[in-house]
This record gives structure tokens, C-alpha cells and sequence, in this order.
């Protein structure tokens, strides 16, 4: 999302270009916000309109906040905090916050939390953290999302019943032919990218060292091309396009279920997504609010749901009445 307008005391339209957004997302159930990760214009505007649309509609209709920045498997650890039971600071230790956190997503999240609104982690289990400037939105590796990553969806097969649940049901909807098109552009890209960057950095250093022969010169060009070939973050590479392909696909359907579990009238959110319960305490959060449906709105980097594909592409099957704004959008 780059919303348009200047930062600092603007109303909402200003910073959305002009576009009354929050007048628009009350005519709607789910306001898809596709943003840049590093970009402060954008999380300003997610916090006035997560505002905007509470003061607009607290006596008559439910409010969640669902984010792409927690995983399915932290949600009691997310309900405890904003209940306060937990610190923050084991809030964001226990859920594995975002490095940003601080700086982007907590405005959000205490928002939130001081006035009741379910907040919601959305988003499939990860293993560890990594982000770069490149496509950030596509290269956190999860721990599921880790998996198939490698060794492509049929490896969720073995996971438990347990495990399971915190994904949607299985097996994912492979990938549309846009969406897959899409996604093969953009590996292209990245490989490109970090190709030039690997050239560079190879020319550099020959400049400085008269002394390389045009061979060892050569192997060096080599050696950068093969290091462009892959993503240096979470080992991307061409072999495992197709593999890496349904890692993204799983990660957008897991934030589509779990969306729809809310506007589907409430539902299991600790561990209830895709066969089986998660254990323990059952965390549920009701969706209607005298007769009306609740409003979601979902933060998410804009890969996922730009040109409408990704999540909903899947939610149109998980909730197929929802009504959709994807904010951002030309």
C-alpha cells in the first residue's frame, strides 16, 4: 500500500489520497490493507482508520483487527495480552513480534486493547524471522510455511491433528494462473536483483585489486551469478519455484481462514483451523453485534492481496458472501 497525501496531523483521506476509505470499508466486512512493511505513511493510515471505523461504529457493529505480524499458534498469547493478564514484554517474546513492532504495529495493537477489540493472528506458524528491503512481505519464513517451502505441500501429510489446526483445511487450492504468473515475475525479479547486486559487488573488489587475472576475474563473475541464483535469506532459488510457490499460497490461505472464521460468525481461534482442536481452552470470539455482521480489518504486506489475488482468491471460498475492500487498489 502507498497511499498518497503528506504524514503528520493529516485526516485519513489526506493520507489516502483523497479517497474516503472509512466511508467505504462500512459498507463491507472484510478492508484488506496491503501495505509496504517499512513504510510509516502506511501505517499511520492503519491506525486512523482502524480509529476512524471504531468511533463511526462502537453501538452498532463489532470490530477486529486481524494481522499478518502474528501466527495462528500465538493467539492465546495475543488474547492474554490484551485482556491483561501478560506483560508486553512476554506478549511480544511468547508471540515472536516483529522485530518493528515497536516502531509500526503496537499503536495498533493497544489501540485495540483499550478498547476491547479482538485482535487477531492470522497468519500461518513460522520457525524464525528474517525480512530484507526486497519483496519483504515474501520472505519471512514460517515454520509450515518453511516446510512446504522445501519439500512442497504434501509434506503437511505427516503433520498431526494438532498441527494441523492451525491451518486451514487441508488440502489448499492450488494457486490461480494469474496468482502463479504473478509470483514467477516476481522470483524472476528478486533473482535479478540480488544477480546485479552480486556483479556489483564482484566489480568492486576487482577494481580495487589490479592483480586479478582475467581468470580469476571470470570464476569471481561465476561465482556472483551462482550467489544471484538464490534468495540469500531463506535459500530461494529457480528448483524450488514451484515449491515455494505453495509455501505462499498456504500462507495466504491461513490468513483467508482465519478471517473467515470472524465473519463466518465467530470461531475456534486457538488452534481450530484445519482438523482437529489445538488443545486446552477453546478461544472463540462472537462475530455478530445486534444483527450485523462484524467488520475485520486486515493488515497484511500487499503481495498477498494486491490485484485482488492471494487472500481473496481464497477467502471467495472460504466466505464466498463476504463483501471485500482492498485498500490500495488503482
Amino acid at each position: 500500500m502507498q497511499p498518497g497525501g503528506s504524514r503528520g496531523g493529516q485526516d485519513i483521506a489526506s493520507l489516502a489520497g483523497g479517497y474516503d476509505v472509512v466511508e467505504h470499508a462500512l459498507g463491507t466486512l472484510l478492508v484488506l490493507i496491503g501495505e509496504v512493511h517499512d513504510d510509516p505513511t502506511a501505517h499511520e493510515l492503519e491506525l486512523g482508520i482502524l480509529q476512524e471505523c471504531f468511533q463511526r461504529m462502537r453501538a452498532s457493529r463489532s470490530l477486529h483487527l486481524s494481522l499478518e505480524m502474528f501466527e495462528t499458534d500465538v493467539q492465546r498469547v495475543i488474547d492474554e495480552y490484551t485482556r491483561g493478564i501478560i506483560s508486553e514484554r512476554d506478549m511480544m517474546v511468547d508471540g515472536r513480534a516483529w522485530m518493528n513492532y515497536p516502531s509500526d504495529y503496537r499503536k495498533m495493537v493497544e489501540f485495540a486493547k483499550e478498547h476491547g477489540i479482538p485482535v487477531i493472528a492470522a497468519n500461518a506458524p513460522r520457525r524464525f524471522y528474517e525480512q530484507s528491503d526486497f519483496l519483504s512481505s515474501l520472505i519471512l519464513a514460517f515454520r509450515y510455511i518453511s516446510v512446504v517451502g522445501n519439500r512442497g505441500m504434501s509434506s503437511l501429510d505427516q503433520l498431526s491433528s494438532s498441527s494441523r489446526s492451525f491451518l486451514p483445511p487441508l488440502p489448499v487450492p492450488p494457486a490461480s494462473g494469474p496468482y502463479q504468473l504473478k509470483f514467477t515475475q516476481q522470483m524472476q525479479l528478486m533473482q535479478q536483483e540480488v544477480a546485479a547486486e552480486g556483479k556489483r559487488n564482484s566489480e568492486g573488489k576487482s577494481s580495487s585489486t589490479s592483480s586479478l587475472s582475467r581468470q580469476d576475474k571470470g570464476a569471481q563473475g561465476q561465482a556472483a551469478g551462482e550467489e544471484g541464483a538464490a534468495c540469500p535469506y531463506i535459500g530461494w532459488s529457480a528448483e524450488r519455484s514451484r515449491f515455494m510457490l505453495e509455501a505462499q499460497n498456504l500462507w495466504d490461505a491461513t490468513m483467508a481462514h482465519s478471517i473467515a472464521q470472524i465473519l463466518n460468525g465467530g470461531g475456534d481461534l486457538s488452534g481450530g483451523g484445519g482438523g482437529g482442536g489445538g488443545g486446552g481452552e477453546k478461544l472463540t470470539r462472537g462475530g455478530v453485534k445486534d444483527g450485523k455482521a462484524p467488520l475485520v480489518i486486515h493488515v497484511t504486506g500487499k503481495f498477498h492481496c494486491e490485484e485482488r489475488l492471494g487472500i481473496p482468491e481464497h477467502l471467495h471460498r472460504y466466505a464466498p458472501h463476504a463483501k471485500v475492500m482492498v485498500v490500495g487498489e488503482t
